[in-house]
């Protein structure tokens, strides 16, 4: 009888054991299944997570590329000027001489008749004149006498100094100076008055026209 009973208990406690063994492992296994399928705190899960980070490391092709070289191009290149591109010392194939003007002397003279053809010329302010650079036409006479030019080597007539212009020797003098002047080229003329013109050979403009009674 005790025998029996003995054994009863020996193998309800097997089983119970195995129960208690069983439970226990169904537990931990729906654990592990509850955990890998629980999503994150975001509903995504980390398979989802990193197909995501995949995608945004790849780059992108096509279109976008294109236009993001095509604003780098535009932006980071410029078109050089005509003003570059010409060799130095030129503008748009314009002289700077032949823009800018020659300036004409502007400058105050007084004639007066001395006799005999002597004239004396005053300057009386403005401009002083490079008798180099300038053309002399006497008219009296008959006769017409061009100096063109009147010195060839520069001479600079300014404020306040006279020129004496002898017609009949052809003897000029600044400031009681005689000086050298060119060959001049005569022509008849019916001028009754005694005419006299500096002209600036540069640009062919008259600087004094004026006209001596004797």
């Amino acid at each position: 009888m005790k025998i029996h009973l003995t054994l009863i208990i020996v193998i309800s406690l097997i089983c119970m054991f195995a129960m208690t063994s069983g439970c226990l492992y169904d537990t931990d296994n729906g654990s592990d299944n509850v955990s890998d399928e629980q999503p994150s705190e975001d509903g995504i899960t980390e398979t989802d997570q990193d197909i995501d980070i995949q995608s945004n490391d790849e780059p992108t092709t096509g279109g976008n590329s294109e236009s993001a070289e095509d604003s780098v191009s535009d932006s980071g290149t410029t078109t050089p000027s005509d003003d570059i591109i010409l060799s130095s010392g030129e503008s748009n194939g314009q002289d700077s001489d032949a823009i800018e003007e020659h300036s004409v002397p502007q400058l105050s003279l007084k004639p007066s008749a001395l006799g005999d053809g002597r004239y004396l010329i005053e300057h009386q302010g403005g401009d002083a004149m490079d008798l180099a650079e300038s053309r002399l036409v006497l008219s009296s006479g008959g006769n017409t006498d061009v100096y063109s030019p009147i010195t060839e080597d520069s001479l600079i007539m300014s404020n306040g100094d006279t020129m004496l212009i002898d017609i009949n020797s052809g003897v000029f003098s600044i400031n009681d100076q005689q000086i050298s002047v060119t060959e001049p080229e005569s022509t008849e003329s019916s001028v009754g008055d005694t005419g006299i013109i500096f002209i600036d050979i540069s640009s062919d403009k008259i600087i004094a026209y004026m006209t001596v009674s004797e």
